[in-house]
């Protein structure tokens, strides 16, 4: 609850936006525990590829940008597990679904170091950026979203 207010308040959405927040889900009670055991890389690519098919149930790698749909995404995560390399692999899979990247680092990565190099390999780095804090996360940053 706590959580769903902060996103709704903040940079990422608004009370007239129209966004959508897609987050893991766990209870107790169902199989859904079973998802802590599971890959994180897989899982969490996987959890992306199916909140894809609600919006364009055709999807796949070779899905043209001209689909019906409007829909973007916008991927927020952070640097303290597999985020950037499943958030590479999205972004090269499915570029004409993502705007953006954002990465709370947790980690004190460099946006030029190896990992972050290696995980967004072929994306272009006006996609994504590296934030501490909610207020550094500047949209008007990223060059694709200036128009």
């Amino acid at each position: 609850e706590e959580l769903n207010k902060f996103l709704k308040e903040s940079k990422f959405g608004g009370s007239e936006s129209s966004t959508t927040f897609h987050l893991k889900t766990i209870r107790l009670k169902d199989r859904s525990i079973l998802n802590l055991l599971a890959d994180p890389q897989q899982s969490k690519l996987e959890s992306i590829e199916n909140i894809f098919q609600l919006y364009y149930p055709t999807s796949s790698r070779e899905h043209s940008a001209s689909s019906s749909s409007h829909h973007q995404f916008v991927l927020v995560g952070d640097t303290g597990e597999k985020d950037p390399e499943v958030y590479g692999e999205i972004m090269r899979r499915y570029p004409q679904y993502i705007v953006a990247a954002f990465l709370r680092n947790v980690t004190g990565e460099k946006k030029e170091g190896n990992r972050l190099s290696t995980a967004f390999a072929g994306v272009g780095q006006e996609k994504w950026d590296l934030f501490h804090e909610e207020d550094e996360v500047s949209f008007k940053k990223m060059k694709n979203l200036d128009s």
